[in-house]
């Protein structure tokens, strides 16, 4: 009898202690998350007209695949549905091409966006699949940028996103997220520039905070 009493104390305190663990979750209301990751383009930049040699030359441009950190802020009402900002920094390379000849230099990426969220999984277990979709902008930096006159110019799109969140408690998830962010270029030349799809992915650990 002793033994029975015991055990049912000690399974209504392990319920009890569950129910708090998924009313403290339920309670945080904002989520601060730095990152690391990759940028990624997708797409050659297009073609840029470049002063070399002493006239101007039609080249070929690209940005490379480079390391990223950075964070999100985000805000999560009662409900599923929420809003995430964030931003990035990416140390790029660049290359520019004319024929089979070549050149490579450093280059920089900013951005951020800002999305809508939503949680599309119950919430019963500790893995929430999280889509999103938003505006982004993004700001390229760099040798060939600085010689085509398009320093710092800041570009907008579109975003859509896709998150994986581990809860490891109720104050900290670890977050394995991936963003698709599309714009154009906005080179002031006379060549007309394609769209850009860029991804970026990212591993963060997202610290929550509730009333």
């Amino acid at each position: 009898m002793v033994g029975t009493t015991r055990s049912t104390v000690i399974l209504l305190l392990l319920a009890g202690a569950g129910q708090l663990g998924r009313a403290e979750a339920q309670r945080a209301k904002f989520t601060i998350t730095p990152f690391v990751g990759a940028f990624i383009p997708t797409q050659e930049l297009g073609a840029i007209d470049l002063p070399i040699g002493g006239s101007t030359t039609t080249v070929t441009a690209e940005l490379k695949t480079g390391a990223a950190f950075g964070g999100r802020i985000g805000f999560t009402p009662a409900g599923r549905f929420g809003l995430e900002g964030s931003y990035y920094y990416a140390s790029s390379g660049s290359r520019i091409s004319l024929g089979i000849l070549g050149r490579e230099d450093d280059a920089s990426v900013q951005g951020g966006s800002l999305k809508v969220t939503f949680q599309a999984t119950d919430g019963s277990s500790t893995t929430d699949v999280i889509l999103s979709a938003g505006v982004s902008g993004i700001s390229r930096s760099g040798d060939i940028f600085r010689l085509a006159q398009a320093v710092d110019q800041f570009d907008v799109g579109g975003v859509v996103g896709l998150g994986l969140h581990l809860s490891v408690s109720p104050q900290v998830t670890i977050r394995l997220d991936g963003d698709a962010s599309y714009s154009k270029w906005s080179w002031r030349g006379s060549i007309p520039n394609s769209g850009q799809l860029d991804l970026l992915l990212t591993a963060g650990l997202g610290l929550k905070f509730g009333r």
